[in-house]
């Protein structure tokens, strides 16, 4: 194999297949990248759970090919060369990186080593706009729990029926769910799949996705799936073991509901949980009336109350929750979008919601009332 191609773009597309590559690991092979030549050069990475491949377009093909590209070295040498063009070539004992007046001769494994990628070949699909996707996978993947050994929780349950797509995810103490539109193409479906895709896959194809109404292609098999964007294509197995009924989670009354904007509701918290601690770290929401009320305490530095406006429909209320939890919903929604919380009572999971398919379903803290209403304690509880 030898070609030319432009220096900057050989090394954009490098560091993108690079985000899968393993920086330990006893298979050593899997630390370079793969890269392949004919009419494009196409470049594979993998850690044997998560591949990628991305293309480059090459200014001249002079002998089609394989090589292997040693991914940390290769992008080391590519940042300080300041060429326009480099030159690959395949040698006897590795891979020659050229430019005008350096060249450098790096030591490889056989290419024949390295595990194959699969590419994304059928006409099965859902087809989803970026902007969309982007959406389902940051409302969703700040809730798996990786550590999780008991069930599939260190994924992101994708379903896929006709035109619905739905994106669920839960660590036990809260459950992220957004739902929205796709265009499947051939009949694709997730129907009799539990399809539970890796955190780290769905955050590495995030990272792929360009403009707003770009689509990606979206193929669920029975042990895998495969993205197909513009700049990369992920292919990921699946994640195996049970994934919780999320249905039976989400409440299906209230007694109470607040609307509030999510950027002045944020701002709230954030100014109340200045005086929380790790011990004492529950941020204490008082119900009623036209105002929100946030209250933060602990013992050791002291208390906060801040007031923000929001629309209440319920009996009076307080109910208490880990400030991160509330933050990690908010974060990732428009400052003006309204939020609905539901209620039950200060003991039952709350659930937020939107206008356009997102829920989120948190459990709140238990509030121990003490003598001094400073030193509100709050435990945490599950599901």
């Amino acid at each position: 194999m030898k070609v030319v191609c432009d220096r900057e773009a050989l090394l954009a597309a490098l560091q993108t297949v690079a985000g899968v590559v393993p920086s330990r690991t006893p298979k050593t092979v899997l630390q370079s990248i793969k890269a392949s030549a004919s009419e494009d050069i196409r470049l594979f990475g993998t850690d044997l759970e998560i591949g990628i491949q991305s293309r480059v377009q090459p200014t001249h093909v002079e002998e089609p090919g394989e090589l292997l590209l040693p991914a940390a070295r290769t992008i080391a040498i590519l940042r300080e060369m300041r060429d326009d063009e480099v030159t690959l070539t395949a040698t006897a004992s590795g891979t020659r990186i050229e430019g005008t007046r350096s060249h450098f001769e790096l030591t490889t494994e056989d290419v024949a080593d390295f595990p194959a990628v699969p590419e994304l070949k059928g006409d099965r699909f859902h087809r989803i706009e970026s902007e969309v996707l982007r959406a389902l996978i940051r409302r969703t993947v700040f809730a798996t729990d990786p550590e999780n050994t008991r069930y599939a929780l260190g994924g992101i349950l994708t379903e896929m029926e006709g035109e619905e797509v739905r994106f669920v995810a839960t660590d036990g103490r809260r459950l992220a769910l957004m739902q929205a539109t796709g265009e499947p193409v051939n009949g694709h479906s997730t129907e009799g799949i539990t399809a539970v895709v890796p955190a780290k896959a769905m955050q590495l194809v995030e990272r792929q996705l360009v403009g707003e109404k770009e689509p990606t292609l979206v193929t669920i098999e029975e042990n895998r799936a495969i993205f197909a964007t513009s700049r990369a294509t992920v292919v990921t197995n699946l994640l195996q073991g049970r994934f919780p009924n999320y249905q039976a989670v989400i409440p299906k009354s209230r007694t109470g509901q607040l609307s509030v904007a999510a950027g002045e509701f944020a701002r709230g918290i954030r100014q109340a949980a200045v005086v929380t601690t790790e011990e004492s770290r529950g941020v204490t929401l008082g119900l009623g009336g036209d105002e929100l009320k946030l209250v933060g305490s602990s013992r050791d530095i002291g208390r906060s109350e801040v007031y923000v406006t929001a629309a209440y429909d319920g009996p009076q209320m307080r109910i208490a929750f880990d400030p991160r939890f509330l933050l990690d919903m908010l974060k990732n929604l428009e400052d003006a979008v309204t939020v609905r919380m539901n209620v039950v009572d200060a003991e039952s999971a709350a659930c937020f919601e939107t206008d356009d398919g997102y829920l989120y379903v948190v459990m709140p803290l238990t509030i121990e009332e003490e003598e001094e209403p400073v030193d509100e304690e709050v435990t945490e509880a599950e599901y």
